[in-house]
């Protein structure tokens, strides 16, 4: 009988995740890249199943520098979850505590986004529409609230502030 949920068992050698099949498309995981040396590099999160495309990792201007020219990476899975906050809130709290160079130095080449912080949750995100998407709420009340429009001190009973 497979669990409700997906668990990330672990070995010294190997990782692997128990799941139910349509679950795989739904989960979100937290890993590690660590250079060839086992140096912690970059804390990152995505779908389970875009993994190894390392698609947050490659917009990041000090991986680039490190591993974008085909050099060694060693991938360590560290959480699977169905619950995208949760993820989230863990990798913005593992960034803040190990410090990795890549989410201390590098910069996102994704375009100039502000990170969007909720006051009420301390929680971080790498732009409107992810904290929109993130707390079900709508882009253009959220959007209206970071401007100070009138009529929008609040969004869904939460503050929410932008930092460069």
């Amino acid at each position: 009988m497979f669990p409700a949920t997906a668990n990330l068992v672990t070995t010294p050698a190997q990782s692997f995740v128990v799941a139910k099949t349509h679950e795989l498309g739904k989960l979100w995981c937290l890993y590690h890249h660590h250079d060839a040396t086992d140096q912690l590099a970059y804390i990152g999160v995505c779908k389970l199943l875009d993994l190894f495309q390392c698609p947050d990792a490659r917009q990041n201007s000090e991986w680039i520098r490190l591993f974008g020219a085909n050099e060694g990476i060693i991938v360590k899975l560290q959480l699977t979850s169905l619950d995208e906050v949760t993820v989230n809130n863990l990798r913005f709290r593992q960034v803040q505590e190990l410090k990795p160079v890549c989410n201390m130095v590098g910069f996102s080449y994704a375009g100039a986004k502000m990170r969007i912080i909720c006051n009420e949750t301390g929680e971080e995100f790498e732009s409107i529409s992810h904290a929109a998407r993130v707390h079900c709420l709508s882009q253009s009340a959220l959007s209206n609230h970071l401007n100070q429009k009138p009529g929008h001190k609040s969004v869904k009973g939460k503050t929410y502030r932008k930092e460069a």
